[in-house]
């Protein structure tokens, strides 16, 4: 035996994971899967893109389909996307067992939602916000659960989620059900959560460091004027990873706004992400990137974590992140499940403590990208006016951009109209 059957999985789900294109485990795969099969709690720190995913849906999955009843399973993301995509996963993964998987989720009706769980699905994948709401509302019983996940566990913990975090627990009756925990990078709080746990407890850490990132990641640096950034970024994308997937990660959804336009104005054509956006808008840009139709992703610290996309083959800091877990989930875009991948970094002289921080907590000199001087020369000898040039008109077209959507906004309005406008019209 080897692969997944060596790790106990049954043969209905090893046909799911080679249909999937799954045929060996990933380190936290082989760790975690059969600590969760055996029954034990799991606390698993991993780098982003090493699997967690599949390493706590497959157990899931296999204790199910050997006693299904009522809700089973509750899996706990941060973000609205992440949950949608663990949605498609667990969907994907369970397929020959007709498994009824609802995504509890922001920006869906309260009433269908409420319908969905009436139905007693077996896994809910859900933000604790919501699902906090509908265990308020009694739409949902937790109290024989069996698993309890919190994915991206750190995010979970901070403030924002603490109170929902906490109604949901209280639900799930903590002596019946396993508590699996996959982060990224554990925190006081999440190793304080796991102190809770009964004993015999798994932990695994791929690592003994406190953040990490993966050995196959180049990571390089430019060192860049403030204001030629623009232009670092245009030679990148124009001249060096043309037709590359990529994504760009900005501190502002402003910067993010203003980059889209500007490299369309270079012949550049991406999508963004940002919290301004609408759920549809947000969904609809994930599925152009995620399916290859526009291969640049300019995106803020939103969607730096739980973006599921096959081969991402280069990450640009454009803004370089004050927090160094920030900078670890980042590049965990690139260099996925053994694949290669480079990140670059653009540092102003403004931002040169915060790269010597990420050095040193990551404990690895980012080293400066081949050819900077020549690249320079170039940039300042071809570049610069071009950029110059294409940041007018992107001013511009953000200003229509913004205009517009306002006038769309205004036009949904409906009872504004007739009254009002006679007035002017006096």
């Amino acid at each position: 035996m080897d692969g997944f059957e060596a790790l106990g999985v049954k043969k209905w789900l090893l046909r799911s994971c080679e249909s999937l294109g799954m045929r060996q485990p990933t380190e936290v795969q082989e760790a975690a899967i059969p600590a969760a099969l055996e029954g034990r709690s799991v606390l698993a720190s991993a780098e982003t893109g090493s699997g967690k995913t599949a390493a706590f849906v497959i157990p899931i999955l296999q204790k199910l389909a050997e006693d299904p009843f009522g809700v089973f399973a509750v899996i706990l993301e941060p973000t609205r996307e992440l949950a949608l995509q663990v949605y498609e996963t667990v969907h994907a993964l369970g397929a020959g067992k007709n498994v009824k998987v609802v995504a509890v989720v922001g920006g869906v009706d309260m009433v269908d939602q409420g319908m969905s769980l009436s139905r007693i699905p077996h896994i809910i994948v859900a933000t604790p916000g919501r699902l906090a709401d509908c265990t308020r509302r009694e739409d949902v019983d937790l109290s024989r659960v069996k698993f309890v996940v919190l994915d991206e566990a750190d995010r979970l913990l901070e403030g924002a989620f603490s109170e929902d975090l906490a109604a949901i627990l209280d639900g799930a009756n903590e002596e019946n059900r396993q508590t699996l925990l996959f982060s990224a990078t554990v925190s006081k709080k999440v190793k304080a959560l796991a102190e809770n746990f009964s004993e015999g407890v798994f932990r695994f850490d791929a690592k003994s460091t406190k953040y990490k990132t993966v050995e196959q990641l180049v990571q390089e640096y430019y060192l860049v004027p403030e204001d030629f950034k623009d232009a670092y970024l245009a030679h990148i994308l124009t001249k060096q990873f043309q037709e590359k997937s990529s994504v760009v990660f900005v501190s502002r959804k402003s910067t993010c706004e203003n980059l889209l336009f500007l490299l369309r104005e270079l012949g550049v054509n991406g999508v963004s992400l940002h919290s301004g956006m609408k759920q549809s808008e947000r969904e609809k840009a994930l599925e152009q990137f995620k399916s290859s139709t526009k291969k640049l992703l300019i995106a803020t610290d939103l969607a730096s974590r739980g973006l599921d996309v096959p081969y991402v083959e280069l990450v640009v800091n454009y803004d370089v992140p004050d927090r160094v877990s920030t900078y670890v989930h980042r590049v965990g875009r690139t260099a996925r499940i053994g694949r290669p991948g480079v990140a670059i970094s653009l540092i102003s002289q403004y931002d040169v403590y915060l790269a010597q921080n990420i050095e040193e907590k990551l404990n690895l000199k980012l080293e400066l990208r081949e050819n900077a001087d020549k690249i320079e020369r170039e940039i300042a000898s071809d570049l610069v006016s071009k950029v110059t040039m294409a940041r007018r008109l992107a001013k511009y077209a953000v200003a229509d951009h913004r205009s517009s959507k306002g006038a769309n906004k205004a036009d949904q309005k409906p009872g504004r109209s007739r009254k009002k406008r006679r007035k002017v019209g006096r």
